[in-house]
């Protein structure tokens, strides 16, 4: 991640990184953009259970997604007009110089995980939204409904503390 932006994010789940957003703030026609050029999972030495862990305590949310809703409240509040990302086709560990170095390793399917946060194609690019939609309570089963209110009341505790942070 240290080739793919300017800063970096990263959600830890009792002190183990868990998910790194990496991205750059460009001016483009007048625009504040933030650009991410990399979403990373945990280390090779993370097992699979601690990230089952993190998404039970998190009622369901994975990590990716919630460091990306954690991204793009503080994009918000930096006043960024637009989100911009990378797709795996034009990632930087896909350019010529890392294509041998990096061929095993490099996994992500960027494209997936932004269209699931509903991130349009627009060239080699993504648009993401600057707030990832939410889904209505009555278009969700009533056995899971306890469960997305508390999956919502964290995301909206990490919203009010970033714009805490930001006055």
């Amino acid at each position: 991640y240290d080739r793919e932006g300017e800063l970096t994010l990263t959600l830890c789940f009792n002190d183990t990184p868990l998910a790194r957003l990496s991205f750059s703030f460009i001016r483009h026609e007048g625009k504040q953009i933030a650009l991410v050029a990399g979403l990373q999972g945990p280390s090779k030495h993370v097992g699979p259970q601690v990230i089952r862990n993190a998404t039970k305590d998190c009622y369901g949310l994975f990590p990716k997604r919630m460091l990306y809703e954690a991204f793009a409240t503080l994009m918000q509040a930096c006043n960024v007009d637009e989100i911009y990302a990378v797709s795996e086709n034009n990632h930087v560990y896909r350019q010529l110089r890392y294509l041998f170095q990096k061929k095993k390793t490099f996994v992500a399917s960027y494209s997936e995980f932004w269209e699931s946060l509903n991130g349009v194609k627009k060239g080699a690019l993504y648009h993401l939204p600057s707030q990832v939609m939410r889904k209505a309570p009555e278009s969700i089963p009533s056995k899971k409904r306890a469960e997305y209110r508390k999956r919502y009341h964290i995301l909206d505790t990490i919203i009010q503390e970033v714009n805490s942070l930001s006055r």
